[in-house]
């Protein structure tokens, strides 16, 4: 009886739990993917003379002595951690829809990692991520309280976001309250476990200053040049851009604002709907702490920022996303065109990186230049040679 009432808050034929072959499989082939599409992608928008804080700087510090000064270590580094996002945007999905199109919603996902190149944000993005599985999680009913790693992991997100995109430090106060609330008689543990998370980067960066002394001057954090008040904000000045820079990035020179519209609300304002199948004693809590994570982000993003970092809403285009699917299987009946749907979002990483490695034969056939070197990798090489080592 107890097996039934634990396991009657699922749907029927889901079983969230990925075994580990399952998820070392799926981490590797996210992982190698991940950096095929950062290798070879033919533009990227990424700029030589990006600053993400010191522990990007670090991270470049690292690849680059560990691929002898070149980018290519940066990038397999990064690899690793895209890798490690996209497995838990699958096991995210896995609590809501079963495991086939839980498949096909991380494969659609991938599409935006054509958009990811080792900046700082996405350093932020895989914490973030892992943190609201964690809340899912226990809102589906799996956990009674949060362990400590969780704590350490929203530690470690905040020193993060500090060291590399500090508007999402606001996304990790309502994250963190809410664990700290439903662990009501282990709160000065968690606490401990959350304060070693938020300065275990700190130890990291003395170290790495410690073997580079002469990066100590180069890895200072530029934030400045991002705040911009209210008259230089997005949401003042372009409005409309605020959907078409949630879409991925190789449709936003081309796809219209005011057409963005409607796939721009579906993904920002959908994301509620897999939340009607929480368990209703921890449905408002949920659903009040993301709420008021999302409407954080959104104001320091959009309200205060010049230059607003979108990857701080992957997560929660993940949920939209989700809601979205379930949204359309209830209305197809057709189990083969389910199937189709399905394959088709299996497909996508390999259409991805597909279409990406086409790019530069077309241009070479139409007779225009095309660099044969990654923009991802021009610029972290720029960045890279104009240390003094």
């Amino acid at each position: 009886m107890a097996t039934r009432e634990h396991t009657s808050v699922y749907r029927p034929g889901i079983n969230a739990v990925l075994h580990e072959h399952e998820q070392m499989s799926a981490w590797l082939f996210f992982a190698v993917m991940s950096y095929l599409v950062m290798r070879f992608t033919p533009e990227c928008g990424c700029t030589a003379d990006a600053c993400g804080g010191i522990l990007w700087y670090a991270e470049i510090w690292l690849g680059a002595s560990l691929s002898w000064g070149h980018a290519a270590g940066v990038l397999i580094l990064h690899s690793v951690a895209i890798g490690i996002w996209l497995l838990y945007c699958l096991k995210t999905a896995s609590l809501f829809v079963r495991r086939s199109t839980a498949w096909a919603i991380t494969g659609l996902m991938f599409v935006y990692c054509s958009d990811l190149w080792a900046g700082p944000s996405e350093l932020n993005l895989v914490l973030q991520t892992i943190s609201m599985y964690h809340l899912l999680v226990w809102a589906r009913g799996k956990k009674d309280y949060f362990p400590p790693r969780h704590l350490f992991l929203a530690g470690l997100g905040v020193t993060v976001a500090l060291m590399t995109t500090p508007m999402v430090v606001v996304y990790w106060l309502p994250v963190i309250g809410h664990m700290l609330w439903v662990n009501q008689g282990k709160r000065l543990t968690s606490a401990t476990y959350c304060t070693g998370g938020i300065t275990a980067p700190w130890v990291v960066i003395m170290l790495v200053t410690g073997f580079n002394p002469s990066c100590a001057a180069l890895i200072q954090p530029v934030f400045e040049s991002n705040w911009g008040g209210w008259h230089n904000s997005l949401l003042y000045t372009e409005p409309l851009h605020i959907f078409v820079g949630i879409l991925p990035g190789f449709c936003q020179s081309w796809v219209p604002p005011m057409v963005a519209l409607i796939p721009g609300l579906l993904l920002l304002f959908m994301w509620l709907r897999p939340f009607r199948k929480i368990r209703r004693s921890r449905k408002v809590s949920i659903n009040t702490s993301l709420s008021i994570a999302f409407v954080l982000v959104f104001v320091v993003s959009f309200c205060i920022m010049k230059q607003p970092h979108f990857t701080a809403f992957y997560p929660f285009m993940l949920i939209s996303l989700i809601g979205i699917i379930l949204s359309i299987r209830r209305r197809i009946r057709n189990r083969s065109a389910k199937r189709v749907l399905r394959g088709i979002g299996l497909m996508v990483p390999f259409i991805t990186l597909l279409v990406l490695l086409i790019i530069p034969v077309l241009h070479t056939a139409m007779g225009k230049q095309s660099n044969p070197a990654s923009p991802r990798s021009t610029a972290i090489e720029h960045i890279i040679h104009s240390w003094q080592w």
